[in-house]
């Protein structure tokens, strides 16, 4: 079933992509696969903003997604004729063999490894709570306790909403889904995303670029604020879609603007989705993805100065404004304005993260190499593109002397540093590579100092304490499924924190008496000294093992079980509570006796 869920996800993609290009002479599979993955993601997020926005049954938005599936497969066999010409796919050489092995070995390890991250506890819960059937973003999903609201900066995010439809559709639990087998989709497409921005800037090269990219994903664990070590670590979060897919395709699109001549209704239409596409997969693309465009549309706009360039540039930034103004409403109504952090970013901390997103700065001095390369070797118009894009950040949002008030207004100081992201750091990098290897009189010159480059100043990204070997497809713990398998539906537990990051991943059933984010919930319900008291208790059941504060805890919070780490049960909890459960690492007691 998992194999069918991951396959039914690309064939729709690609019938989407073949769709939009079937009248056009562009046939690679990978082009098909870009476009059809925003298409879907981009028309998904538009059509059920109002679904979101009202909180309504997630099986609406499940019959709008059977509805657009049964579509996209209506108008495909209605549409089909056999093509005038063969596809353009991919030349099989060395390059491209030894590019298929890197990224199949990129593959395996999301199969076979665990790669914890306690922020799936948040998206996960979101997938686990909507196949239910439940109210789509009205209530905190990562306890299920619905007095507690949603957090309104993730609010109006389809990414999740679509992803579980395929769990539903396919009965596949959210944390298998998720964990292994929809990297396996995203890995491809943005492959197919970076071959398809390689192709632009050098399609003579085309295989050995890919390769040379792939290799550049594996040395990202200099950082965990770069793209790279977010595509070894959580692409499948809609943040590692972000970086990974969406920033790269939209620059791509970009790009080709700037050599445009016609009015081009289709290709407007995508620049429209990929915007709203964009939105669907992060909180922070609210900011980033105005900025980014910004940035890449004034670019464009210096190149190509014909009025229809501006026209096309401007129509899709207007087309977003109802919803950005609508998620601004949302976020200043309640959590923005409530977890606001106090507090400035200071020049200091600005060079600090600058630094930090890319090894400690190592990789922009490179940059700024690669920036004199493409200057002297590059093709006209692209190599004042890839010059202009730095040129126009830092003069505007990138501006050192204006992160304060970007920190304060726009981004919230714990996650400014994301807007280095917008930076085309590796993009520019290869593409310095690719102009070098076509001015080379033997590429081994160009190809050995960069992998020697890229060896030094990188760091392998599969290796530390955040990969290792999976217990089960899901990647939780197995005691969290037993216990789960163990417990009534509807009913509360509190856990661990290694243990209460996990249970909402895996089911939407059980609630969770605390998770990671109830300083927020208890924020937005305007009682901050009532989870100053929870926490204290909490802290004395689990540090100090004084499970006398369990009776604090449960006479605020539903709770009709407690799970323990099995090396701190006490004579107090044998004698006062039912063992329902124990392993050589938590014991679980119900409540109720």
């Amino acid at each position: 079933m998992w194999a069918l869920s991951s396959l039914s996800f690309i064939l729709v993609v690609y019938l989407i992509g073949d769709l939009y290009y079937r009248d056009n002479s562009e046939q690679r599979i990978s082009a098909k696969i870009s476009a059809g993955f925003f298409l879907l993601l981009g028309i998904f997020e538009i059509v059920s903003i109002p679904l979101m926005f009202f909180h309504l049954n997630y099986y609406l938005v499940y019959f709008l997604c059977v509805v657009m599936i049964v579509g996209v497969l209506f108008f495909w066999i209605k549409s089909f004729k056999k093509p005038k010409k063969e596809f353009i796919v991919l030349k099989p050489d060395n390059w491209l063999i030894l590019s298929a092995c890197i990224i199949l070995g990129q593959i395996l390890v999301y199969i076979i490894c665990t790669i914890s991250d306690a922020d799936d506890s948040f998206y996960l819960s979101i997938i686990s709570d909507a196949i239910l059937g439940n109210p789509v973003l009205s209530y905190d999903t990562t306890t299920g306790i619905k007095s507690f609201k949603f957090q309104e900066t993730y609010s109006l995010g389809g990414y999740e909403l679509l992803l579980a439809f395929f769990c539903r559709t396919f009965r596949i639990n959210p944390a298998a889904f998720c964990h292994t087998y929809l990297p396996i989709v995203l890995i491809i497409v943005q492959y197919c995303v970076i071959y398809e921005l390689i192709c632009f800037l050098s399609d003579k090269n085309r295989n050995l670029l890919l390769c040379i990219f792939a290799f550049f994903n594996c040395m990202g664990g200099y950082s965990v604020y770069s793209r790279a070590y977010f595509f070894a670590t959580r692409l499948w979060q809609g943040k590692g879609v972000y970086v990974c897919i969406v920033l790269p395709f939209l620059m791509l699109q970009l790009l080709k603007m700037i050599n445009i001549d016609k009015f081009d209704k289709k290709y407007l239409f995508l620049l429209c989705v990929i915007l709203y596409a964009s939105y669907a997969t992060t909180a922070v693309a609210i900011y980033l993805t105005p900025f980014f465009y910004f940035a890449l549309a004034i670019t464009v706009c210096i190149l190509n100065r014909k009025k229809l360039c501006l026209e096309m540039l401007v129509i899709p930034g207007i087309v977003s404004i109802p919803f950005v103004f609508l998620k601004f409403i949302l976020l200043h109504r309640n959590y923005y304005i409530v977890t606001r952090q106090e507090g400035t970013i200071t020049g200091n901390e600005y060079w600090y993260l600058l630094k930090r997103s890319n090894g400690d700065g190592i990789y922009y001095i490179i940059y700024f190499i690669a920036i004199l390369i493409i200057m002297i070797w590059g093709k006209e118009k692209v190599k004042k593109m890839f010059l202009l894009i730095p040129i126009v950040e830092l003069v505007s949002f990138i501006n050192p002397f204006l992160c304060d008030w970007i920190g304060n207004n726009l981004t919230g100081k714990e996650t400014y540093w994301r807007i280095f992201w917008l930076i085309p750091v590796d993009i520019t990098i290869l593409y310095a590579v690719a102009c070098m290897l076509e001015k080379a009189i033997k590429k081994c010159l160009i190809i050995i100092p960069t992998l020697v480059i890229t060896l030094l100043v990188g760091r392998f990204s599969y290796t530390g304490n955040k990969f290792k070997m999976a217990e089960n497809s899901e990647k939780l713990h197995d005691s969290i499924i037993k216990i789960v398998d163990i417990l009534p539906k509807g009913s509360a537990i509190l856990l661990p924190e290694e243990y209460y990051c996990e249970l909402r991943q895996y089911t939407g059933d059980i609630l969770l008496t605390w998770s990671r984010y109830m300083e927020v919930n208890y924020n937005l319900n305007g009682e901050q000294q009532k989870y100053e008291d929870l926490l204290s208790a909490l802290s004395s059941i689990y540090e100090d093992n004084d499970y006398n504060c369990i009776k604090v805890i449960k006479d605020e919070l539903p709770m009709d079980y407690i799970g323990v780490y099995t090396n701190s049960v006490t004579d107090y909890l044998k004698s006062n509570y039912d063992q329902i459960y124990s392993d050589d690492d938590i014991t679980v007691f119900g409540l109720t006796k």
